[in-house]
């Protein structure tokens, strides 16, 4: 994920963050670093230059002779370009700058001098083509800095999230993590949303299934003025590697990036009805995607539809009878939770991942999508200058997703080696937005919707503190050994000897995974079996293949004898001797040691010595 740092700053009270320090806290608390890009660089001798005037080049009749107004003087430009007039305000590069892998020097262009270079956006790389010269805005000033007068003077770090930490895929998210590090205050725009929510008549959102939709808000926007996206909110997204499209999809993917809550918008006026339905598709019914691809669905796939046609794939794609188009006025702007692994699912069984996909999967809080909608209104109109009187339309089965827990201060030295004060872990864990109180020796916690899915037991609370406190500022102290030799249980000298006892009748040991698909679990039957059925499944699997932990051994032997068959190895004597995991409610699964093997896999079986057969 990419993220600006002028996008943070905006979110902090200081304009005091340095981009090494930045990328050295975010590493050492847990979010990597892959790449930082000084973005501003690129425009080095780049400057806002006035055209003053324009005549045809005396001998080409398709290049124009420009005087250009650098503020320090007017330069001759010779330009292939016929999209501009005299006035208008350009990126000019001057002598010395860098273009691609081209220096602008004075050169002579068909007998005249040519002084520097009007640039298009395909030139400065910020579209993949481009027609003509970029037009700035009027009220830009002449000779100022082109990157920090256009938002291109900026910093852009390339971070790899941690599937369990969906509240960091946003700016706000981020944000967050630097105030807890630096000690820089966190402001966030604070909406009267619950007087909004439920007043306006006009919309009906039915959802089917709300284990795969918990919730599903709208709004609903009405004569939206004719705009173009402003060059700040285009270089925003292009920075974090999202194409500008129009105004309307433009901040729809602003939002997203900033609060990690994706949008879609629909044109109210290609709808059937007034009513929204969140169902599941009909098995082999079909949805024309907003990428012109007809997408054939199952029965597991979730659909947004109005009383007559499909028009969205839930979470991942719109669709492209109802998609903004060059003459919307009228918007539906969605703004919905899906189920992570549902989403997940149909994206890997189209093969059809998007931004909006990558969110839900990792599955994000449920209480964005009002917040999302109203930052939404708040951008729209403060970009076209028109006041939308709009209510929030909401369909939300609200469940609990605040947890208590105990923090121990006498836990946190046990477990980090030293003590922390007990008002240096309040403020850590304020900082992060987890609010606390302080009872004596420990903390009376409430973990926040947006931290519901990772923040689960005490000992994810230590792991908060230590990675703010930073881990430097732990002390590395040798660990106390006892002076008994260490000997094996009298459970580890059995499997240790039947370990021995397998191998030495000629079996091989095999290691497998403790996830195993849910294909193979009904393959092998063990639904069937009271003993067997009660599985745990993964909330955030790599894939398919590795939805649920093992309750027997039996799927993973097959496994191995599939794949050796398939290699045409047939001589196949394995054995495991591992754990599988039963669930049971609410408590901790049981975790059984059990031993497996396989017979010869053969026309007949070998025999052995004194008779016996190996099955």
């Amino acid at each position: 994920m990419k993220v600006s740092l002028n996008w943070i700053k905006e979110f902090l009270n200081t304009d005091e963050l340095d981009a090494a320090e930045v990328a050295e806290l975010l590493t050492m608390s847990g979010t990597e670093v892959e790449k930082v890009e000084l973005v501003g660089s690129k425009f080095d001798k780049i400057i806002i230059g006035q055209i003053k005037s324009f005549t045809r080049h005396p001998d080409a009749d398709k290049l124009s002779l420009c005087r250009v107004d650098s503020r320090d003087r007017e330069l001759s430009i010779v330009c292939g370009a016929n999209n501009f007039k005299e006035g208008d305000k350009v990126a000019l590069a001057l002598e010395g700058a860098k273009i691609g892998t081209f220096k602008i020097k004075r050169s002579k262009i068909r007998g005249e001098y040519s002084e520097g270079m009007m640039c298009s956006e395909a030139e400065l790389g910020l579209s993949s083509e481009s027609e003509g010269i970029m037009i700035l805005d009027s009220d830009y000033p002449t000779g100022a800095d082109f990157a920090s007068t256009v938002g291109l003077d900026d910093v852009v770090f390339d971070l790899e999230i941690t599937p369990n930490r969906p509240d960091c895929m946003s700016i706000i998210g981020i944000a967050r993590e630097m105030s807890a590090m630096t000690g820089h205050e966190l402001i966030i725009p604070k909406y009267d949303i619950d007087k909004k929510i439920g007043k306006d008549k006009g919309l009906t959102i039915k959802i089917e299934d709300t284990e795969l939709c918990p919730r599903y808000s709208a709004m609903i926007f009405e004569d939206i003025p004719v705009k173009d996206s402003p060059m700040w909110l285009k270089n925003r997204l292009i920075l974090c590697g999202i194409r500008p499209v129009d105004l309307i999809v433009d901040i729809t993917n602003y939002i997203m990036l900033e609060t990690g809550q994706p949008l879609h918008a629909f044109d109210r006026d290609l709808l059937f009805s007034n009513m929204i339905i969140v169902r599941k598709a009909r098995n082999g019914e079909e949805i024309r995607t907003i990428d012109d691809s007809v997408r054939k669905l199952d029965k597991d796939a979730l659909l947004i539809t109005d009383e007559k046609k499909a028009v969205a794939l839930a979470g991942i794609m719109g669709g492209k009878n109802t998609g903004i188009n060059n003459v919307t006025r009228n918007v539906l702007l969605e703004s919905a939770n899906f189920n992570g692994p549902s989403i997940m699912s149909t994206s890997q069984k189209l093969g059809l991942r998007s931004e909006a996909s990558n969110r839900f999967e990792k599955k994000i809080d449920p209480e964005l999508t009002v917040f999302a909608l109203e930052r939404f209104n708040q951008l729209l109109t403060k970009i076209t200058g028109h006041t939308y009187k709009n209510g929030i339309y909401d369909n939300y089965k609200k469940t609990d997703r605040q947890r208590d827990l105990v923090l121990r201060t006498e836990k946190v030295e046990q477990v980090l080696g030293q003590p922390i004060a007990i008002d240096k872990i309040s403020g850590i864990l304020n900082s992060l937005g987890i609010k606390n109180k302080i009872k004596k020796d420990a903390l009376e916690v409430k973990i926040p919707s947006f931290r519901f899915e990772d923040l689960e037991r005490e000992i994810d609370l230590i792991e908060e503190v230590a990675r703010i406190y930073g881990y430097s500022n732990i002390i590395s102290r040798p660990t106390k050994l006892s002076e008994n030799r260490g000997k094996y249980s009298k459970s580890q000298s059995n499997i240790k000897s039947i370990r021995n006892i397998l191998a030495n009748t000629g079996l091989n040991e095999v290691i497998n995974y403790s996830f195993i698909g849910l294909d193979e679990f009904k393959e092998s039957m063990l639904d069937r079996e009271d003993d067997y059925k009660r599985y745990i499944e993964i909330l955030n699997p790599i894939n398919e293949d590795f939805r649920i932990m093992r309750t027997s051994l039996l799927p993973s032997l097959l496994r191995t004898v599939k794949n050796n068959i398939n290699r045409n190895i047939k001589d196949i004597e394995v054995f495991e001797i591992s754990k599988v995991f039963i669930d049971k409610g609410r408590q901790l699964p049981d975790e059984p040691q059990k031993t497996g093997n396989t017979s010869q896999w053969k026309s007949r079986a070998k025999e052995l010595d004194g008779g016996r057969k190996r099955f």
